[in-house]
């Protein structure tokens, strides 16, 4: 059994919706959640046992569901030039916000209201946290289910969402704000509990040296694959966009996909070491006469220099594999032709698309590249990228 984090970061809360949609599907249990703010509310869902509401709610979720305003207006707001018009009209929400100190969210509340069941996450065997911050009394709070008292659960959740641009309100005379003040990522309340297991659904992309308190615990990280976007984004195609990376990057981490990139069956080492040997000599010469390397076509000049020179290029780990250096050379060559990437393909249809499509790889014919050899003699970093797109042309055409 795992016990699962979530990460806050409003809107971009969707692609936890995915995620946990691949972890569900493929059986993981789960016995804790802890979550701050949307990761709160998320999470929320996962312990009553009602994600699917969770789903349909992030599918259909407008901006008037948060803030009482009209869809339309917000929208423009958001997207429109910076002419005196919207200036004057940004100004006037503006007063109006800091006249009623802050944003009406009463349709946020009305929607924490009729979706969160406290009864079911009590009863709920799957333990429950969430975090938040007393701005009152300057101190960070971090609440189990039982440590909320009864008929507050809501009013907490709120309260770790809760943004200093919103209505300020209090319960039991203290002022919360977003768990975000705190900690956004409170992995440490179920270490704290002795879970292990954790699985860790992010909003924002890894950096590094980020969870190195982890890293002697191998937990299953699921971090974005690219940028989510804004974190009051709430345009239904970014959600959506952001609801299939997350379901597609969990599968990653649960059944082991390959690519970084794409998402890609795996094969065992065996089958990549022999797709390369079995090239043929007149694809090992051609990538000899690419890379300026002057010797007769073998397999000891492929596996000795060519691919060391093409595995430098793609500034791949020397610890990696022939996949892993297969698999790059494949994703360099889908990304240039604008292969869409949010499928779980297999590694032989992908090989099949880009034979397809060779014709639109940079042509192997003379180019500046060519030039720069024959009058310098050696390659130019200026041309690693067209080097590697050629490289990829030869290997993985007929």
């Amino acid at each position: 059994m795992y016990g699962i984090v979530l990460e806050g970061g409003g809107a971009k809360g969707s692609y936890q919706a995915g995620a946990y949609k691949a972890i569900s599907e493929n059986g993981l249990g789960i016995s804790a959640v802890a979550g701050t703010s949307i990761g709160a509310l998320n999470g929320a869902m996962i312990v009553q046992g009602e994600f699917e509401t969770c789903i349909n709610l992030w599918n259909d979720i407008r901006y008037s569901d948060i803030i009482r305003d009209n869809d339309q207006e917000i929208n423009r707001l958001l997207h429109a030039r910076p002419d005196r018009h919207t200036v004057k009209v940004v100004a006037d929400k503006l007063r109006g916000v800091i006249w009623n100190k802050g944003f009406d969210i009463s349709p946020f509340k009305e929607m924490i209201a009729k979706h969160v069941n406290e009864e079911a996450i009590r009863s709920s065997s799957i333990e429950f946290g969430i975090s938040t911050y007393n701005l009152t009394d300057r101190t960070s709070m971090e609440l189990f289910k039982e440590d909320i008292p009864e008929g507050e659960m809501k009013d907490y959740l709120l309260a770790s969402a809760y943004m200093p641009f919103f209505k300020l309100e209090k319960i039991g005379g203290k002022t919360l704000l977003d768990g975000w003040f705190s900690d956004n990522l409170p992995y440490h309340m179920l270490l704290q509990r002795g879970y292990e297991n954790l699985i860790i659904l992010r909003t924002h992309q890894m950096e590094p040296g980020d969870l190195d308190e982890l890293s002697g615990l191998n937990p299953m990280i699921i971090s974005p694959s690219e940028d989510l976007g804004r974190t009051f984004d709430l345009d239904g195609a970014r959600i959506r966009k952001n609801m299939k990376m997350g379901y597609l990057d969990a599968s990653r981490e649960i059944k082991g996909l390959v690519g970084k990139r794409y998402y890609i069956f795996p094969k065992d080492e065996d089958f990549y070491f022999q797709y390369l040997a079995d090239m043929g000599e007149h694809k090992i010469r051609a990538l000899g006469e690419l890379l300026n390397i002057d010797a007769s076509p073998s397999l000891s000049l492929l596996f000795g220099q060519i691919i060391p020179r093409l595995w430098s290029m793609l500034d791949i780990e020397k610890d990696h594999d022939y996949q892993w250096f297969v698999i790059s050379i494949l994703e360099l060559a889908l990304t240039y032709l604008g292969k869409d990437r949010f499928e779980i393909y297999q590694f032989l249809d992908l090989r099949d698309y880009v034979i397809s499509n060779g014709h639109k790889l940079p042509s192997l014919e003379a180019t500046v590249h060519d030039t720069m050899i024959n009058r310098f003699g050696k390659l130019v970093p200026f041309n690693r990228e067209e080097i590697l797109l050629r490289a990829a042309g030869i290997m993985l055409t007929d």
